[in-house]
């Protein structure tokens, strides 16, 4: 089974999106800030991320970034809820997709298994 690691500060967010991602066979690990997903990915067995931009802490980008560093092959897909060129160019840079929230859940659940290769 795949394992999803979702990083948003916004408790409705987190349990909207692994309520759905659970429901199309991944299990999801959560965390609500860039430093707690840090902790959670040194654990290992995480497949993808999904982050949303703006955190506590550390900020989604510079995860995405640590994330490429750490673990080049891992998809990682950047949520946020503000259109910005600034951030979706640095997203560009380490992550696979930079989406606008909401983005519908068939579509997430889509590319996560095209990203994965699950279908």
């Amino acid at each position: 089974m795949r394992r999803i690691l979702i990083t948003d500060d916004e408790p409705a967010i987190l349990r909207a999106y692994r309520r759905v991602l659970e429901r199309s066979g991944f299990e999801v690990a959560t965390a609500d800030t860039g430093d707690e997903a840090l902790e959670v990915l040194s654990r290992g067995d995480i497949h993808a991320l999904i982050t949303d931009v703006c955190m506590p802490g550390i900020s989604g980008l510079e995860l995405a970034r640590r994330v490429r560093a750490l673990h080049p092959a891992m998809p990682v897909i950047v949520l946020t809820g503000r259109s910005n060129a600034t951030d979706e160019s640095e997203a560009r840079e380490s992550a696979a997709r930079y989406l606008l929230k909401p983005y519908p859940p068939n579509d997430l659940i889509a590319l996560l298994k095209r990203m994965l290769d699950v279908l």
